[in-house]
């Protein structure tokens, strides 16, 4: 925050949509500053790093580096700054990921300077809030000894890391001494349940809530003996308790567990899952216990959250075997749409290496051959490859012949067969592209220019291309961006209607695509040189 100002930085490829969302917006009345705009991921990163921006709001689709990188580089290194998410199509998979990184919230192109103003209310609202818990922390801080206090992290720090030393006991907090007089230790590994912090930070940062739930794990420990709290740098709130007896111990993990997710759920209005791990009976081995207690979280992707989780040797198996059958479909599925035989097989390989390698009965094996197939039979009905052949035979019906192959060598075999000819295939349809499917891509986008979700990132999923790709094909052999040609038709049309209609420029603007009727008219002006008004007043 500078001047009383916090400071904003957009970052996206487009200049009209950097334009319109700088040019169309009083940033100082709003609170803001408005730093100098990025055009990719790689000149974003720089600013950050040197300017550190209260709020950073990214395109996803971006050459070099995408927004989900962006925003992976800001959770690293900058906590503090809040990250907004700007997409042109409402992509799960993107989600996915932005809540995984604490991102602030994931708005849809195109975005109207009425509907930023509201967010910006609410980002000013999240940035006081971080502001006067960040003023209440460093005078907490400033009342603690905190020489003790780091000993004590960093003792913890490296009992679970494994890598235990022995520091002077009259530097540690006096609340450690249990590890020296109890006979048995478990740990409890604590974790929000991801769904819930996308959905929290609409109104709160994710560091405010962290906050929140580590406050309430403070709370519900309160008149609890014997144990340790640490919060790791991942946001794993870590607990450690000591007792004599191995039952008793086991019991109390779980009913500490129970209270801990209880209280999280009262007092920040979200769930958590804890993972529990096996007791021992050395503090050198507690750092066992707590990867036991990591492991144990994982089932979260299987029973879902807000759940207890054991650690069971046998079930973390199985758990560790399923996740790699779940990347062997997710490698297939994004070699096939790269196009890359070598990649697909070996992808299939390990497949096949991982069956062949495992105590799987017949019923198993044949259950993830089935699941692995589908997915190829998916990928190929979406690269609209399907209606290609092999000897005579569609790939979907080759690939559901598949499914009734007895021996891994004849699967092995025929999916050679198939993934030479998906190659073949795809290579076609990369040669011919630029004669045929840009024209195809123009005159959809003829067909659609005033639809006002056009953009770049949806033609590109239309037509199963990059947009690095497209933009590319537009540049070489029509001489403009996409931006240029979508603008020129949406410009050229209502050129058309301001002659022949007596419509609104309101009513014109909603006509072509533009939820902004004053975005409408500046970009008017800037392609004709007139204001709509003053063009009609003129004819």
């Amino acid at each position: 925050m500078s001047n009383g100002l916090y400071r904003f930085l957009l970052v996206d490829d487009e200049e009209i949509i950097t334009r319109g969302i700088s040019e169309n917006i009083d940033w100082v009345s709003e609170g803001f500053e408005f730093l100098p705009p990025c055009s990719d991921g790689l000149e974003a990163i720089k600013s950050i790093d040197v300017n550190k921006p209260d709020v950073v709001l990214t395109d996803i689709c971006m050459p070099e580096i995408d927004g989900i990188e962006v925003a992976r580089h800001i959770y690293e290194n900058h906590p503090e700054t809040l990250t907004l998410i700007l997409s042109g199509h409402d992509e799960f998979e993107y989600a996915q990921q932005a809540m995984s990184l604490q991102v602030m919230d994931f708005l849809l192109k195109p975005i109207s300077s009425k509907t930023l103003k509201k967010h910006l209310a609410k980002i000013r609202e999240v940035l006081k809030k971080r502001d006067e818990r960040s003023d209440d922390r460093e005078h907490l801080l400033s009342l603690v000894t905190k020489s003790r206090r780091a000993v004590t992290y960093r003792y913890l720090s490296r009992l679970l890391g494994g890598r235990l030393t022995r520091p002077e006991p009259e530097l540690l907090s006096d609340d450690l001494g249990f590890f020296n007089k109890m006979e048995c230790f478990s740990v409890i590994c604590l974790e929000m349940d991801s769904r819930d912090i996308l959905s929290q930070t609409e109104s709160i940062s994710p560091d405010l809530l962290f906050l929140t739930v580590e406050e309430a794990c403070t709370e519900a420990l309160i008149g609890q003996s014997d144990f340790a709290k640490i919060t790791t740098p991942d946001n794993r709130i870590v607990v450690i308790i000591g007792r004599h007896h191995e039952q008793s111990l086991s019991r109390e993990a779980v009913s500490t567990a129970a209270r801990l997710i209880d209280a999280i759920k009262k007092l920040s209005q979200t769930t958590a899952s804890a993972g529990i791990g096996e007791v021992v009976t050395r503090v050198e081995d507690v750092f066992k216990s707590y990867r036991q207690a990591v492991t144990a979280l994982q089932h979260r992707l299987i029973a879902g959250d807000n759940n207890i989780f054991l650690f069971s040797p046998e079930e973390s198996k199985d758990l560790e075997l399923r996740m790699i059958f779940s990347q062997s479909r997710e490698s297939i599925r994004r070699d096939i749409r790269t196009g890359k035989k070598e990649d697909a097989v070996n992808t299939c390989e390990n497949f096949l290496n991982l069956l062949s390698s495992q105590p799987l009965k017949s019923r198993q094996a044949r259950h993830e051959v089935i699941k692995f197939v589908s997915v190829i039979i998916e990928v190929v009905e979406e690269v609209r490859i399907s209606d290609a052949q092999i000897d005579g035979v569609s790939f979907s019906d080759f690939l559901y012949r598949l499914m009734d192959v007895v021996s891994l060598s004849e699967l092995e075999r025929q999916l050679l067969i198939f993934f030479e000819q998906v190659e073949k295939v795809l290579e076609e349809k990369r040669e011919s592209f630029p004669r045929k499917k840009l024209k195809e891509i123009t005159k959809y986008i003829d067909d659609h220019f005033a639809d006002s979700s056009i953009s770049i990132e949806n033609i590109s999923e239309k037509f199963f291309i990059s947009s690095g790709y497209l933009t590319k094909l537009f540049r070489q052999n029509l001489d403009q961006t996409f931006v240029e040609y979508v603008t020129k038709k949406r410009m050229e049309r209502a050129r058309e209607l301001l002659k022949v209609s007596e419509m609104k420029n309101y009513q014109i603007a909603e006509q072509l695509g533009f939820k902004d009727p004053h975005y409408f008219s500046s970009s008017f002006k800037r392609y004709f040189g007139q204001t709509p008004s003053e063009y009609k007043n003129s004819i």
